[in-house]
């Protein structure tokens, strides 16, 4: 059996309140990898690791780190 991945998000829907700013984000890092994240101004990329963070509002999804 291979060990949980260090960071999983499943369908994530969050934002500022009741603004929504990332629809259905799905991610998986595994033990030892490494995840960039790209993207222009404006969509999304801090928030995403806001939620990670636990600084946003959560609407939807499921966030588990390190199992």
């Amino acid at each position: 059996m291979s060990p949980p991945n260090v960071l999983e998000l499943t369908g994530v829907t969050a934002g500022y309140g009741a603004t929504v700013i990332l629809e259905d984000v799905t991610v998986s890092l595994a033990r030892g990898a490494a995840l960039a994240v790209l993207g222009r101004n404006g969509v999304g990329k801090s928030t995403l690791m806001r939620t990670i963070a636990g600084h946003t509002t959560l609407h939807r999804g499921r966030i588990v780190l390190d199992g």
